[in-house]
């Protein structure tokens, strides 16, 4: 089986009349993406701003291989698994080969929803930003009940609640992205405008109650912060 392929490759300036003005190029970089049994296609992204509009879904691995205007070495990609670029999949992809599915033998490699590239040093600023502004988020696992196990779902840390409509009994933090797990707090509201909270606000060492409730609670949205 094949897999989504990814070679990036920056497209040149355009030229023009000379009773034209010069207007600044953008720098664009153009991915071509391998199908399984479906031949190869091309992505055209714009520098610095995420695209969602994409013409694939799963990725295997990728890399960068040209660039104009900028060193290739200085270029490098993101792939998130959601529209708003918040959970990323896989690590930044560069001239090496980047992995993006845990395991290439998968016969279902990771869903990918938005793509961002720009120069590598914008996605180390990033990681040196607030927790909001570098995109942190936190993962929070939902105890449904003793029979059913839990859930788990992805946050943004600083953003408007993340929508989970899940009935459960507990909630806690497990994990945390771009940000010290250590420094986050969640709330659940059962109404979808974050308004009506359930339970006390949850971290990795406190639940939202005290212990298990014996019948579920619907939560609506969480919303958390660090």
């Amino acid at each position: 089986m094949q897999y989504a392929i990814f070679a990036i490759a920056a497209l040149g300036s355009c030229s023009f009349a000379a009773a034209a003005p010069v207007a600044s190029q953008t720098p664009q970089v153009t991915l071509q993406v391998e199908f399984e049994a479906q031949g190869f296609r091309q992505e055209t992204f714009d520098l610095n701003k995420l695209k969602t509009d994409l013409s694939f879904d799963t990725i295997a691995d990728a890399s960068v291989v040209f660039s104009s205007g900028v060193q290739t070495e200085a270029v490098a990609c993101q792939a998130f698994a959601d529209a708003e670029g918040i959970v990323k999949v896989g690590d930044l992809i560069n001239t090496a080969r980047t992995i993006l599915a845990p395991d290439a033998t998968l016969a279902n490699p990771p869903t990918v929803k938005s793509v961002l590239c720009a120069l590598k040093t914008t996605f180390e600023e990033q990681k040196s930003a607030t927790p909001e502004a570098a995109g942190a988020t936190a993962r929070v696992q939902i105890a449904l009940d003793s029979i059913d196990g839990a859930q788990q779902r992805v946050i943004a840390i600083g953003k408007k609640p993340t929508t989970v409509k899940l009935a459960g009994v507990n909630i806690k933090v497990v994990g945390a992205e771009k940000t010290d797990e250590n420094k986050v707090t969640c709330q659940a509201f059962s109404d979808l405008d974050g308004k009506v909270s359930i339970g006390g606000k949850f971290t990795n060492k406190v639940g939202a109650f005290a212990q298990d409730l014996a019948q579920p609670k619907d939560f609506a949205v969480i919303s958390c912060s660090a």
